[in-house]
Parts: structure tokens; C-alpha cells; sequence
């Protein structure tokens, strides 16, 4: 981490650097204690936000994507997803949920034992979503698996989030990719899938995303390469705006 951070302090010259941590650290016992040891070896303090913190970020990072009276912002995560239902652009109601692609990966295996495993997956995704709405105008995916999704989409061999920022999605189109994500092989997967780094917990992820489409059965989808850091960056920099004019 020390040396990741020293290369993008060299590249990038920065004045100010600003660090937020979510879930991970959030539960861990030692969570602080990681924090001062980060803070002491690299000089960078984080902040650790709440799970309400993390969804109102994400969604003042994508409220300029809500078109709809009545959208859910859903950023999938690998250690928790947070929703946002609002009403004519304003929250209703913000939820952090303990399930994400790398947890569902940890407990099902989904990646190595595909579909003997995913039904029981998507039962149990299931009881942490069943009480949303079952029609929603819009919903806002954000997340590593809705820009993989959307980076299949474009047919993108790297990655290049400029093409997938704000991009609407036909439900029945995006329906199709997670179809066939779902039912690849392992090795098929690793194909598919331009970065490495999440082929893992595609499979996961995707049965988490699958399984909250069935349920708020969206008129509209929307992907956003957006999260909580550009929230919190927005948050941060308008407050500073406004306390030193």
C-alpha cells in the first residue's frame, strides 16, 4: 500500500490527499487500529464513514442521473451494497445491506460451483431485498460488477469508464449479459471479462445484481462508474467553497 501510494503521489503531485474506508474496515475488529498503522507508515489519515455515509455519497456522486419520480441508487460492493430509494430526486431512504460480491463469493463459491450454488445464493440475497418496492422508474446501478457489465456491453477490451458513465441500458439486453455470465464456466468467464481483478466475484456480484432487478423490476436501468469517493470529494470541496467565501 506504501509504495502504491508513493508511485500516485510522484505521478500525480498532489496538495491534498483524502481517504475514505467502507465496509471492510468498518467491521473489522481492528479496523482503527489498521487505520493508525496506514496513517503511520504513509502519513494519509482516512476517514472511516458509516453505511449511511457511503450510500448518501454514492448518491450525491449519480443524483444528476435520476430522470425518474421515483429511482433506487444501488452501488454493489464487494462487502456491502447501499441503496438510496428516492422521490422526486430527494432520499427517502438510505440502506446499507452486509452482503457484496466478495462476501457472496466467500459463502456460496459461486465462481467454481456455478449454478449448484447460485439458486440458494439468490434465496438468500433475496431476504435482505425483499422489502423494497416491487416497480421502480429507474434504477442506478454503481459498482465493479454494473461497469463490467456495462464494459461487455461496449465491447471493451481495457476498460474505459468515460463510455459506460450515464449509459441506459435496455433491461432486456442487460437481462441477456447476466444470463450468460451466469451460466459461464469459470475459464469462459476469465475470457470475458477485460479485468482480471474481478473475475472471481463476477459471478456473485451478477447474482446480486440479478436478484435486486427481479425484485424492484425497473422501467430503466442505468450504469455509473460514479461511487462514494466522488460523493465525498463533492461533499468536501463544496463545504470548503462555502466556508471560505
Amino acid at each position: 500500500l506504501n509504495l502504491e501510494i508513493s508511485v500516485l503521489k510522484n505521478r500525480y503531485q498532489p496538495d491534498m490527499i483524502l481517504g475514505i474506508t467502507t465496509e471492510a474496515i468498518r467491521k473489522a475488529k481492528n479496523g482503527q487500529k489498521v487505520i493508525e498503522e496506514i496513517k503511520e507508515k504513509t502519513g494519509i489519515g482516512f476517514k472511516i464513514i458509516s453505511g449511511h455515509e457511503e450510500a448518501v455519497f454514492t448518491f450525491n456522486a449519480v443524483k444528476n442521473l435520476i430522470n425518474s419520480e421515483h429511482a433506487i441508487v444501488a452501488d454493489i460492493g464487494g462487502g456491502s451494497s447501499e441503496l438510496v430509494t428516492t422521490n422526486n430526486g430527494n432520499i427517502i431512504k438510505t440502506e446499507s445491506i452486509p452482503i457484496g460480491a466478495v462476501k457472496i463469493q466467500e459463502n456460496f463459491d459461486l465462481f467454481t460451483k456455478g449454478n449448484v450454488n447460485i439458486e440458494e445464493a439468490a434465496e438468500f440475497i433475496t431476504a435482505w431485498f425483499n422489502h423494497l418496492p416491487r416497480k421502480t422508474g429507474l434504477l442506478i446501478l454503481c459498482g465493479g460488477t454494473a461497469t463490467t457489465i456495462g464494459s461487455l456491453l461496449r465491447q471493451q477490451q481495457t476498460y474505459r469508464p468515460a463510455e459506460i458513465e450515464g449509459m441506459q441500458i435496455d433491461i432486456g439486453e442487460f437481462n441477456s449479459v447476466l444470463n450468460r455470465l451466469l451460466c459461464s464456466k469459470p475459464e469462459e468467464i476469465i475470457t470475458l471479462i477485460p479485468d482480471v481483478k474481478r473475475t472471481d466475484i463476477i459471478t456473485a456480484g451478477v447474482t446480486i445484481t440479478k436478484t435486486l432487478i427481479d425484485i424492484v423490476n425497473p422501467v430503466k436501468i442505468t450504469v455509473s462508474t460514479l461511487g462514494p469517493r466522488h460523493g465525498y470529494l463533492k461533499e468536501f470541496f463544496d463545504f470548503t467553497w462555502i466556508k471560505y467565501c
